[in-house]
């Protein structure tokens, strides 16, 4: 049996725009773009699945391209690992099989920005001064 994965929530929100999806971790405060190909992924990723039912889907929407997506899926899992945005699932995986996931090529990319880390990382309510409030001036 194939691994299950997850978005790890509560952790990581997503937004999907069109054919794209960005998504936030907020532990790292980092942001990520996916591409429609990834995004299609992710939407997948919502509920618990394993890569055996992502592959039957992609090779059913996209036949012509069964080993290359087959082999490219593994990396773009790993990616989304090692950046925390899923996890192997604790939940059990859907049943039915996945419908059928088009993709315009074998390109899966997750692209990562950290530039607002900083920004993202804010916390107003477990950083407020119970006497001062938020946001306060450290004593000088």
């Amino acid at each position: 049996m194939s691994t299950a994965y997850e978005i790890n929530t509560p952790h990581v929100i997503s937004e999907s725009l069109g054919s794209e999806t960005v998504i936030i971790n907020l532990e790292t405060g980092t942001y990520h773009h996916l591409n429609g190909n990834a995004a299609r992924i992710w939407q997948h990723l919502q509920q618990a699945i394993t890569t055996d039912m992502l592959v039957q889907g992609m090779v059913a929407g996209s036949p012509e391209r069964a080993s290359t997506l087959t082999q490219a899926l593994p990396d773009f899992l790993a990616q989304l690992v090692d950046q925390g945005l899923i996890r192997e699932s604790t939940r059990e995986p859907i049943a039915q099989p996945c419908p059928a996931i088009t993709l315009d090529d074998s390109a899966m990319v997750c692209e990562s920005f950290t530039d607002m880390q900083d920004l993202l990382g804010l916390d107003p309510i477990h950083e407020a001064d119970p006497n001062a409030g938020w946001p306060h001036q450290p004593p000088t």
